[in-house]
């Protein structure tokens, strides 16, 4: 149960932290298929083109010109491998990009990026999923307390915060970014969570907020490495 209570904590962080993502992608012409294949990414992710060779990557004006191969109103981003595009906040739903270079768009090289929305209804229910199996897990508790703060809803993170505190202690690591949102916020700490060494409002959040014996510690270093694997649990 833990195990899995901690699995269901990093995908709820996941969820959260979309728009910190680092997509990577091998930009070159397809072999098998008439594109390159489309997915999803928030404002605020980045996407890193990778290539070897001759290549360059043009921001399309809309989807269709990218179909078309039109570079018409298009910007060059760049010329010389990486190429790190991060997307705006005031982001369209999609974003399109193509090679200009000889006929490699019109071979495949293109790409459409759906953009969405983080999903905080979605790492919520994570939170609480593994709450229900581990209701000790205090880096859930530290996340949750979190999400509410950056969704505003502030009786929401102190009533997690305070429960923290009274399971895990007002000293845990756990606690500390949602303090500090707290009191920069202005928003006074749960009685369970005063004490004289409180975060200030400057303290920076720390690397990672989960109960340092839990089973999840060593997957923290291979975070996004497996993060893949750890979506597949919802499909």
């Amino acid at each position: 149960a833990k195990c899995h209570s901690e699995s269901l904590n990093m995908l709820g962080f996941a969820t959260r932290k979309q728009s910190d993502a680092l997509h990577a992608l091998d930009w070159t012409i397809p072999s098998s298929s008439p594109r390159l294949e489309t997915f999803e990414a928030v404002p605020g992710a980045r996407i890193k083109f990778e290539w070897s060779g001759y290549h360059n990557v043009h921001l399309m004006p809309s989807a269709e010109a990218a179909d078309a191969c039109d570079f018409t109103g298009s910007t060059s981003l760049g010329n010389v491998s990486p190429v790190v595009y991060t997307i705006p906040q005031n982001s369209p739903s999609t974003l399109s990009f193509a090679c200009e270079v000889g006929s490699h768009c019109s071979n495949g090289q293109r790409l459409n990026v759906n953009v969405t929305s983080v999903n905080h209804s979605r790492a919520e229910k994570y939170y609480l999923e593994a709450l229900d199996l581990w209701p000790e897990n205090c880096g859930a508790m530290g996340y949750a307390a979190e999400l509410y703060m950056t969704t505003g809803n502030h009786t929401a993170s102190k009533s997690m915060l305070s429960r923290l505190c009274n399971t895990c202690g007002a000293s845990h690591s756990a606690g500390t970014h949602a303090m500090s949102l707290m009191q920069a916020a202005g928003v006074a700490l749960p009685q369970p969570c005063i004490t004289t060494s409180a975060p200030s409002p400057s303290s920076p959040p720390p690397e990672a907020l989960l109960d340092s014996g839990s089973p999840a510690v060593a997957l923290r270093s291979h975070f996004w490495v497996s993060l893949a694997a750890l979506l597949s649990l919802t499909l």
